[in-house]
């Protein structure tokens, strides 16, 4: 059984050559990432065909996409003490087939009114999906009691890169955005309905405190959650988010408005960057034991800052692609590093405490791209992604607090 649960799950499959031991349920929440992160995926390479279609400009384009954010932030604010409450296995499931129903869709959007309702409700259904299996992989890594939610955010990123590497395949062979939606969805739905069987439920006293985990889950990776306010967590998921919200959302757009590309390769931006993003997040549970989250999180923050100044400053085929390459191996564990240590806290139920990192997170990608839009109107796309060099620093500075406070203590 085991041997045919590895064939079906093509993502962990991945995982598995990384020489990581076959767990079902490891697996079943590995595939919820990949088909989480294949839509969003899918949906970033075909933004520049979807923009053309309705004919939006740079602004228009920004408040369909913070339409997607304000879903999301929706379900964050409003849905976390449903997921303690009936368990995060019962809402990864629903909210899984609910993200691929929406997103496909998006596709049938005539019009710029209808486009920005059909994101709202994808949005919506994709960060519920988002916060329950989050709080699902909280449940597997205490279950096998080591840290591992970087290889569950691998998927995800594997995810996007899989989806934004067929949606220019398909864009450059003519097919449609609903051709290439139907394809995604209905070949996920297959995944999903197979894997989602093999999810761990929830222990029963999920919807108390973590006691005792801030002790032990520095074991792993050097540092106590006690110690890590989740103000702190929530800033860094924030400036994370908003600039992986920006890459997905701009980058296709960068590729070919500023580097002058052909459409065709206009995904490839995002796919180096989901690449990186799935590298550094497969070997990041080790290079979190390595050097801390602390450390993790500042040695990221200054490999991202490069790379984003690579993009902006050299705005050169080869060179762009480096920096987006760097720019995802410096966030990629960023998320995950605030994701698991939250999970962990010891004053909340883990739906709750990570629904207060991930709304922070989530607002990110709610400002993000009005923000962006209204810049690269105003200044021009290249000037707008300059202030993610800015953003990175930010995340260099807390990361350096947070060593500071740890080093005091």
């Amino acid at each position: 059984m085991a041997q045919l649960l590895a064939l079906l799950n093509f993502p962990y499959g991945l995982v598995m050559t990384f020489g990581l031991t076959f767990n079902p349920h490891r697996a079943a929440t590995s595939a919820m990432f990949f088909i989480n992160g294949i839509t969003f995926g899918s949906w970033a390479a075909r933004v520049p065909s979807i923009k053309e279609a309705i004919g939006m400009t740079p602004s228009m384009l920004g408040w369909a996409l913070i339409c997607m954010g304000a879903g999301a932030l929706c379900s964050m604010l409003s849905l976390s003490s449903v997921i303690t409450k009936y368990g995060s296995r019962r809402l990864t499931i629903a909210s899984c087939f609910l993200t691929l129903l929406t997103f496909a869709s998006v596709a049938t959007a005539s019009n710029y009114i209808m486009l920005m309702i059909l994101l709202f409700v994808f949005g919506m259904a994709a960060g519920l999906m988002d916060l329950a299996m989050n709080t699902n992989a909280v449940v597997v890594e205490k279950k096998l009691d080591k840290a591992i939610m970087s290889s569950f955010h691998a998927l995800w990123s594997i995810g996007g890169m899989v989806g934004a590497a067929v949606g220019g395949v398909l864009a450059s062979q003519g097919f449609s955005v609903t051709q290439n939606f139907v394809y995604v969805a209905g070949a996920a739905t297959l995944v999903a309905a197979i894997m989602s069987r093999y999810l761990l439920e929830d222990p029963e006293d999920s919807s108390t405190p973590n006691q005792g985990a801030a002790d032990s889950i520095g074991t792993d990776a050097g540092v106590s959650t006690k110690h890590i306010s989740l103000i702190a967590l929530a800033t860094i998921c924030f400036c994370s988010f908003l600039s992986e919200g920006a890459i997905g959302d701009w980058s296709a757009l960068f590729m070919m408005e500023v580097v002058r590309t052909e459409q065709g390769d206009a995904a490839l931006g995002f796919a180096a960057f989901s690449m990186a993003m799935a590298v550094g997040r497969l070997s990041g549970d080790a290079f979190i034991a390595r050097f801390t989250d602390a450390g993790a999180l500042l040695i990221g923050g200054v490999i991202s800052t490069i790379g984003l100044l690579l993009v902006v400053s050299f705005p050169v085929f080869s060179v762009v692609l480096a920096g987006f390459t760097c720019a995802g191996l410096g966030l990629s564990i960023q998320v995950p590093i605030t994701f698991r240590l939250a999970g962990h806290s010891t004053d909340r139920p883990s739906a709750e405490a990570i629904a207060s990192v991930a709304r922070a997170g989530y607002f990110g990608l709610l400002a993000g791209p009005s923000t962006f839009g209204y810049l690269a109107e105003l200044l021009g796309l290249r000037a707008s992604l300059a202030v993610l060099i800015g953003i990175g620093l930010c995340i260099v500075m807390l990361a350096l607090q947070i060593r500071w406070s740890l080093a005091k203590s």
